[in-house]
């Protein structure tokens, strides 16, 4: 069982390397890796070209940006069973890939989500996860599918939207849009919190939950109309959190605001989408 790691890179030197060297320490060797690289200057080939002895790396330099697109083209190179979608600034446990097979090996299921670490303190990112190990269907799988996490076993070409992900339309929810669309034609996908990688705890801003929301609302304006049973992670994500939240922190400035923007840009996309 192969893997084909496909990791789309801009602005981030040191990171990849962080990266590659957890790569050369896993425990299971046989992966590949393709590198979309979408900066203008030379700083993630420095880097990457001091691994090409070490395994299998496939280097595109492209000239668009785009993290939807970007995968979308390394997607054309893959040659391997399980495909994944590590960040620039993630890292994987040395076990990570040889539990990910054993996972596959052992169990029917196509779509594999673990957890998000920050290395440092140990602290969940990347999301509200679910605090069980457990089946995704699609009342849950909004929080279990940052892309990083993701292990995916082919059975067809995979796509990306390209009006989602960063440097799109609607800058967010890539994944979703993705992970939706393949329990939809009967995927099967389990989220494992034993299995897990680590990248950085970000704090989240106003303008991070503005930003991010906007590919929220517009991923339920694509699909709400023809899949009724969103309306409740709709309802939960669009209406009930967001002002939750600004009710229990009105006198908490900085919270109350993020909710507040969260709330603005989930319906910005949801009333903005046009497909």
């Amino acid at each position: 069982m192969k893997f084909s790691l496909i990791m789309a890179t801009y602005g981030r030197s040191k990171e990849i390397e962080k990266f590659l060297i957890s790569l050369r320490n896993q425990t299971y060797k046989n992966f590949e890796l393709i590198v979309i690289d979408q900066n203008e200057d030379d700083r993630a080939y420095e880097i990457i070209k001091k691994f090409e002895n070490e395994f299998k790396i496939i280097y595109l330099k492209v000239n668009f940006k785009g993290l939807s697109k970007a995968r979308n083209y390394g997607l054309n190179y893959i040659s391997g069973d399980i495909i994944a979608f590590p960040d620039d600034d993630c890292e994987y446990p040395n076990n990570l890939l040889e539990n990910v097979k054993s996972f596959f090996d052992n169990n029917n299921f196509e779509i594999l989500s673990g957890m998000a670490i920050d290395k440092e303190n140990n602290k969940e990112s990347l999301g509200r996860w679910l605090k069980k190990s457990k089946r995704m269907n699609i009342i849950n799988f909004m929080r279990v599918c940052p892309s990083p996490c993701l292990f995916i076993k082919t059975k067809e070409k995979l796509d990306f939207d390209e009006n989602f992900g960063v440097n799109s339309k609607y800058p967010s929810s890539e994944e979703m849009d993705l992970i939706f669309r393949l329990l939809k034609k009967g995927y099967k996908g389990y989220f494992e919190r034993n299995i897990f990688i680590y990248h950085p705890y970000k704090e989240d801003s106003k303008e991070r939950a503005y930003y991010y929301g906007i590919g929220m609302g517009a991923f339920f304006r694509k699909h709400l109309k023809n899949n009724l049973k969103l309306i409740i992670p709709f309802v939960e994500n669009l209406i009930i959190r967001p002002i939750g939240g600004m009710i229990l922190n009105v006198f908490r400035r900085e919270k109350f605001l993020k909710n507040y923007y969260s709330f603005k840009g989930r319906w910005k996309g949801f009333l903005n989408y046009d497909n």
